[in-house]
């Protein structure tokens, strides 16, 4: 990028434009990529360290999944919010009631859009947002709960607590969902408190879901009551949505 700047600058100078130096991208197992040197970073070792998520076993994606669909698709005065996480396909698959009830950043895929999407979506009051974002994107944005709060925005925030960057982990080593490894170190994330980091922000509906059961009821509470609410879904570190 930095050199087709440099080229464009030229260019506009009239003066011959240089040779660019062969583009390419070196694989060297989990090692990084870094354009501006085209060269790799050494490759990282694997932590001995296992992922534990806060209350175990925790749900399944695809009970999660299933809950969603049956608690936040059929209501037309609702719009999910999909984060770009582990579940961003199965998300886009749940068939929902009407236009302008999905709402996802399937060009960018940047993570964590969906917690700060979520605070103009109820500031138009046009609907109510149901945010489903994973653990790790929610921890970029995680201060729009601040706003929410100030605002009295009537936003529901999901999130899908597994303990890593589980879409990272996948593209770079899916072996792990299915065998016995340590995840990748660059895919734990640090573990927080969800519920009390909310509550200082000024959320008052706080709760954790670890069963369908329990998710199913956490969203009908906080449907039935006006202002933001969160919700810790537990998730498995080793749970994968169908499909994957």
């Amino acid at each position: 990028m930095i050199a087709q700047l440099d080229r464009n600058a030229v260019a506009e100078s009239d003066k011959p434009l240089p040779a660019l130096p062969p583009y390419r991208v070196h694989e060297l197992g989990e090692a990084a990529w870094d354009g501006d040197r085209d060269a790799a970073l050494p490759p990282t070792s694997r932590t001995s360290a296992t992922v534990t998520t806060a209350v175990a076993p925790g749900l399944s994606y695809d009970e999660l999944f299933k809950v969603i669909e049956q608690s936040v698709a059929p209501d037309p005065g609702l719009i999910m919010i999909a984060d770009t996480f582990l579940g961003i396909y199965p998300c886009a698959r749940i068939r929902m009631p009407g236009p302008n009830s999905f709402l996802a950043s399937a060009i960018w895929a940047s993570i964590g859009h969906s917690v700060a999407a979520a605070v103009g979506v109820a500031a138009a009051k046009a609907k109510r947002p149901v945010v489903i974002c994973g653990d790790g994107g929610f921890q970029m944005t995680a201060q729009s709960l601040s706003t929410m709060a100030r605002y009295a925005l009537d936003a529901i925030v999901v999130v899908v607590d597994n303990g890593l960057y589980g879409y990272e982990q996948y593209l770079l080593d899916p072996g792990y969902y299915s065998g016995t490894s340590a995840p990748l170190p660059i895919s734990v994330i640090g573990r927080w408190d969800y519920l009390g980091l909310a509550r200082s922000m000024g959320i008052a509906q706080v709760a954790v879901a670890t069963t369908a059961a329990e998710l199913s009821t956490e969203i009908a509470t906080a449907r039935a009551q006006n202002g933001p609410a969160l919700i810790q879904a537990i998730v498995p570190s080793r749970s994968l949505p169908a499909g994957l």
